[in-house]
């Protein structure tokens, strides 16, 4: 099981996916999944608040691409 669990609705080829997962994993706060996505040249598009304790971060990896972090 991933640490943290990662839905592609993109279909990544299996390398881009590997690749993906061995970053993700590497994260243990938003701010270093901020520091990692904006390294990589993501560019921030939204955070939005779900509640009090949750929210959506949004980053645009490229073209019709987005990663979305969901933290609580």
């Amino acid at each position: 099981m991933d640490p943290f669990p990662i839905e592609d609705r993109a279909g990544l080829s299996p390398e881009a996916l590997s690749s993906l997962r061995r970053a993700v994993a590497a994260q243990n706060t938003l701010q270093s999944a901020v520091r990692w996505a904006l390294a990589q040249g993501y560019r921030l598009l939204d955070v939005i608040d779900q509640d009090e304790f949750t929210r959506d971060v949004v980053f645009e990896m490229e073209a019709q691409h987005y990663l979305v972090y969901d933290a609580t």
